[in-house]
């Protein structure tokens, strides 16, 4: 194909420098005060706190994929075969709907209109929920074995790739799926995609090391290969520069201005790369590469890995800015940049639970929040010491030990938020009677219908006045 290469001719095909100049001077990679490689320790740099507003619990199982739009939908996806969506006008805790699928659902996305819900699961089902009255638009059963899944950023217009190596297209339409079109690899599985800034390109990723820039209107590509699976995919918002990250640890930086050619401008490989080939295959896993993350405001690069590195490169010469290691040594899933009172800050998610939030001036810790843990309870200091113990006598790995208290933390979060709601929503047909003594409330309710279209013939609701004083007898 025209316009293959391998990592064997990387070209440096243009300066950095020559690109737009970021529109924050002063985070220019030119004071190297700001620069650095050293490891920051979550205890040193700062406690960590739950600040969390509220807990949302539907899944049975584990959560697999998340999405939010417009600070009122909330769409979830999970390993019980179901997807939850949430309208914030309506409840904070109570989905309003349900959408059952075949097989796990592992991703879920909005369009740009905000007013379609996709939602997808490992066998390929796709359902086009429309929120405005919360029913099926249109019910996809193209794809086999779908891996990755995203909008067009101004159209109504789906894309996902599966493991047959096929990028798909579909138009979504008032009553449906109103056109499709499929841009067909060589077999190997599509890992990952990402629509490109203009809207006419779209970057994709493969489990042989393919890298295709697909030119959507006519249904050429231009192709790399950097001969390793590909695992992330991310394009800068104003910059012609694209970067996939491999399993082999490694992220590659690629020029994207070319109509007719993709080119690979730079390797950033990991830090402890070992030079040995078998060692190399042992370790691949473990330092793959989970999340990319342009900075859009700047030259700047995020990197999670597997191993719980995350790393900060400058673009324009590969600088490595700063290194983090969690001390968990779980995968960095997620990252995402932000402008806070004019400071860079990078917002960052890992298998332990936990979220980093960095100045990505120099790397530092600020902030460490999780989810709720419960292990400064009687059960949990105990669990903690033997586990502590087994560590120390070398009898379990400290990975092993930190997944056995994220399961525990879960289990019991699970427990409660299924044992007690803070709000219930109802409607009763007839209110019987009623009464009020010392402090309670009694209701006697017919006919009553629950939010989970439950229907009980009479009901009775006792309560008490929680902020009144009780008398003493």
């Amino acid at each position: 194909m025209d316009g293959e290469e391998t990592t064997e001719h990387v070209e440096q095909v243009f300066e950095f420098n020559d690109l737009p100049e970021p529109g924050h001077e002063e985070y220019s990679s030119d004071d190297e005060e700001q620069q650095s490689t050293s490891n920051f320790s979550d205890v040193e740099a700062c406690g960590v706190i739950d600040d969390s507003s509220f807990a949302l619990q539907a899944h049975e199982q584990d959560c697999f994929s998340v999405a939010v739009i417009a600070e009122r939908w909330l769409a979830s996806g999970g390993e019980d075969d179901v997807a939850y969506l949430w309208d914030n006008q309506v409840s904070d805790s109570v989905p309003v709907l349900k959408i059952d699928h075949d097989d796990s659902v592992i991703h879920v996305a909005f369009n740009n209109g905000q007013t379609l819900l996709s939602t997808g699961d490992m066998s390929g089902k796709i359902i086009i929920t429309q929120l405005l009255d919360l029913k099926t638009r249109a019910k996809i059963n193209d794809c086999n074995d779908l891996e990755w899944m995203c909008w067009h950023t101004t159209s109504d217009i789906l894309f996902a790739g599966d493991k047959d190596g096929i990028v798909w297209m579909w138009l979504i339409g008032p009553r449906g799926v109103a056109q499709s079109k499929v841009y067909n690899g060589n077999g190997s599985s599509c890992t990952v995609g990402g629509l490109l800034p203009d809207g006419k390109r779209l970057l994709a990723g493969y489990a042989d090391g393919a890298v295709r820039l697909w030119f959507l209107k006519d249904g050429n590509s231009a192709m790399v290969n950097v001969n390793s699976a590909i695992s992330a995919v991310h394009h800068h918002v104003s910059q012609p520069i694209g970067v996939v990250g491999a399993e082999n640890g490694s992220a590659y930086l690629l020029n994207t201005s070319h109509a007719d050619k993709l080119t690979i401008t730079m390797e950033l490989i990991v830090l402890s790369k070992v030079e040995d080939s078998q060692k190399l295959n042992e370790t691949a896993v473990e330092t793959c590469v989970e999340c990319v993350q342009f900075a859009p405001f700047n030259s700047w690069l995020a990197v999670g890995r597997n191993d719980g590195t995350l790393c900060i490169y400058e673009t324009a010469s590969g600088t490595l800015r700063s290194n983090y290691a969690a001390p968990s040594s779980q995968a960095i899933m997620r990252a995402v940049w932000s402008m806070e009172e004019n400071i860079p800050i990078l917002c960052v998610g890992s298998v332990d639970g936990f979220v980093r939030i960095f100045d990505a001036r120099d790397g530092s810790l600020c902030k460490m929040t999780y989810y709720q843990m419960y292990r400064n309870t009687t059960l949990g200091e105990a669990l903690q010491k033997t586990l502590d113990d087994l560590v120390h006598e070398q009898m379990i790995p400290p990975q092993l030990a930190v997944k056995v208290l994220a399961i525990y933390d879960k289990a019991i979060n699970k427990a409660l938020a299924q044992k007690a709601k803070n709000k219930m929503y109802f409607k009763a047909e007839k209110l019987r009677a009623y009464r009020h003594c010392d402090n309670v409330w009694t209701f006697l309710m017919e006919r009553v219908d629950f939010r989970d279209s439950i229907r009980v013939a009479r009901v009775k609701f006792v309560a008490c006045d929680g902020s009144a004083k009780l008398t003493s007898s």
